[in-house]
């Protein structure tokens, strides 16, 4: 959904004329519009991505150790013992 905003974004630009004032500037809108937004992008997504995974992993043990019982010992040596290749 992040590509479908951003394009949603520079073709608003683009009707509204925004692009081309930047071209009269002298900016190359591409370098100026598009890169910030993959960089920023990419800034963005992938601390969220290692944040929402690691919440997964805590999550997981909550549920087996707190709600199905298990030992949290237990829960850890499988969740070592998948995790490695």
């Amino acid at each position: 959904t992040f590509g479908a905003g951003v394009t949603a974004q520079l073709g608003a630009m683009r009707i509204n004329e925004e692009i081309d004032a930047l071209e009269s500037m002298g900016i190359r809108p591409v370098e100026y519009l598009v890169s910030t937004r993959i960089v920023a992008g990419m800034l963005a997504i992938t601390p969220l991505y290692s944040i929402a995974v690691i919440l997964s992993f805590v999550a997981s043990q909550f549920t087996t150790v707190v709600l199905f019982g298990q030992s949290g010992g237990l829960y850890d040596h499988y969740f070592n013992t998948f995790l490695n290749p």
